[in-house]
């Protein structure tokens, strides 16, 4: 299955103990594809950068990627899911990750 999490608030590591990491965490264990989303840049005027899997289905990620085209977003690519999960510390495929600076 595969989760989506958006959040307006403060989401720095999955793995902090929080009522809403602790839910991703179970999620994540339990093999579904958990993707978060927050609108940090907008709280914080830092820039956020999103890598993309070139593996991920487009129906994933096709409108998120429409969504930074149009408001001049960069995206990075890695070639895999598990590559970019990996890099991301988590023991599944990940199609979408955020790079806080």
């Amino acid at each position: 299955m595969n989760v989506l999490f958006l959040s307006i608030g403060k989401l720095d590591n999955i793995e902090d103990r929080g009522i809403y990491t602790d839910l991703l965490r179970q999620f994540r264990d339990n093999g579904h594809m958990v993707y978060v989303a927050s609108p940090r840049e907008r709280r914080t005027n830092l820039p956020t950068e999103y890598t993309i899997a070139q593996d991920a289905d487009e129906r994933v990620v096709g409108s998120f990627k429409k969504l930074c085209k149009e408001r001049g977003i960069t995206i990075e690519y890695v070639d895999t899911m598990k590559e970019l999960g990996k890099a991301c510390n988590i023991d599944v495929g990940s199609a979408i990750a955020v790079i806080l600076k």
